[in-house]
């Protein structure tokens, strides 16, 4: 299970209006259009983006979601750019009979097109070294970047560069970072993420490390646009970057944006891995309004690429996820109702929410107040009888805020999700399949159902068809 972990002092706890869905101004795109392409054409660039526990019901809820900020009438939703460019679907079992993967053997799935253990990295069932896409594109002097808002490390971005036998040990994969780097062709051109508590240590300094090597460092998101060369490394907050819905929505968009004007100076080709990480984080501590403000952040990212590509026509854009999260239904209790712009009204995560309710002296005016500033929603007086026990509990336990199961974020949790008829399955994985989409040179190759290990292949015999 992936770890939703949460620094307090990153949050922002602002007021601020229901989000304005920045994509007007953006090309129309359909697969019409991509699969009119030349089918002989090799992508020169692929841009290949995971939408880390996004599975098909996300993007029911987004759609709505969106569409809830516009004044008519359900009668008809507009599409979004998922749905524009959506081709087919995938499983993501492990290599076991659990059919429950995690995200280190879903990715090095997609990393290396073998089955493995959960946990793995880059490794098979047997702990044997697989070779990964990152190492498959040096292979033809492409050169290769990620964009994540977990940790440069974590068990996503990692299964494309690293080859470890568990996800769990971060500040290895770091090492292994700079190991992979330290040639005279760096495996992973440039990357911009969280998890500089991995690479600044007690026991040794990476980004210095780095920076010797010749990398560009900076770790304050506002001189992103200062790293003017490759290689570049961009390592924002010690664990994760601070949630979407706490006013960091343009975050990925802008590091993918960046990143893009860095690889395609260098006229030599790419591979770039985008992850909206926290999607599944927000699935996790099932959490309707951070997953759907972690999607609106991933399509954005989206719409940069598929801008990119539009005006390259060389690029190759794959979306899909490693798995889903939470078995997330819209819809609950025997009821036929899904409250989407009730879902839009609410203005921070969870966690957010308890922290503010923490802060206060846990009279119910004071838990009242926070609960209207952020939620908008209606509250009785035996909800607030609620929040204020499981803020008392919370106290008492002293419980971990990092995976997000205190009790007072559980009942806040519960709460919206009962008043929105939102109803989840778990806190952990699923066995269900998620959607794939394309667009650009290649997406052809993936219409259909494909396994996850199938993605990979497809990818691989691409790459392998690049002539330089």
């Amino acid at each position: 299970m992936c770890c939703l972990r949460v620094y307090l002092n990153q949050f922002l706890f602002v007021k601020k209006p229901c989000y304005l869905f920045l994509i007007l101004g953006l090309v129309s795109f359909s697969y019409q259009e991509a699969y009119a392409e030349n089918i002989k054409k090799m992508p020169k660039n692929i841009i290949f983006m995971i939408g880390d526990g996004m599975g098909f019901s996300y993007l029911s809820a987004y759609r709505y979601y969106r569409h809830a900020s516009q004044k008519n009438i359900f009668i008809h939703t507009e599409k979004t750019l998922f749905d524009k460019i959506l081709v087919g679907s995938s499983g993501t079992h492990p290599h076991d009979e659990t059919l429950v993967t995690d995200s280190a053997a879903s990715a090095t799935a997609l990393s290396t097109g073998t089955k493995t253990y959960n946990g793995a990295i880059g490794v098979n069932i047997d702990r044997q070294v697989l070779p990964v896409f990152f190492e498959k594109a040096k292979e033809k002097n492409l050169l290769t970047g990620l964009v994540v808002t977990s940790p440069i490390t974590h068990a996503t971005p990692a299964s494309f560069y690293a080859h470890h036998v568990s996800r769990k040990d971060q500040s290895h994969i770091a090492n292994e970072f700079y190991k992979s780097s330290n040639q005279k062709v760096p495996l992973v051109d440039l990357a911009f993420g969280g998890g500089l508590s991995f690479f600044k240590r007690e026991d040794r300094d990476l980004t210095k490390e780095l920076e010797s090597l010749g990398y560009g460092f900076v770790s304050d998101m506002s001189k992103l646009n200062s790293l003017k060369k490759i290689p570049a490394l961009g390592i924002f907050g010690d664990y994760g970057l601070p949630s979407a819905l706490d006013n960091n929505v343009y975050a990925l968009a802008d590091m993918t944006d960046h990143a893009l004007n860095l690889l395609d100076k260098e006229d030599r080709g790419f591979v770039l891995l985008v992850e909206g990480s926290q999607i599944d984080w927000c699935g996790h501590a099932n959490d309707i309004a951070c997953a759907m403000s972690e999607m609106h952040a991933f399509e954005l990212a989206l719409s940069k690429a598929l801008n990119f590509a539009k005006k390259d026509r060389e690029t190759l854009v794959i979306v899909t996820a490693d798995h889903e999260t939470g078995g997330l239904s819209l819809g609950a209790t025997g009821e036929y109702q899904w409250l989407a712009k009730d879902v839009l009204k609410i203005q921070a995560g969870s966690i957010s929410i308890a922290a503010e309710i923490l802060k206060t002296d846990l009279s119910h005016t004071a838990i009242y107040d926070v609960w209207e500033r952020y939620t908008g929603l209606s509250l009785s007086s035996s909800d607030v009888s609620r929040l204020k026990q499981a803020a008392v509990d919370f106290r008492k336990s002293k419980a971990d805020w990092d995976i997000g199961t205190g009790p007072l974020i559980v009942a806040i949790n519960e709460l919206i999700n009962s008043k929105t008829y939102t109803a989840w399955g778990t806190s952990g994985h699923t066995a269900a399949d998620v959607p794939v989409m394309a667009y650009g040179v290649g997406a052809r190759h993936f219409v259909g159902f494909n396994d996850n290990t199938e993605i990979a292949r497809i990818l691989h015999r691409l790459v392998d068809k690049i002539q330089r």
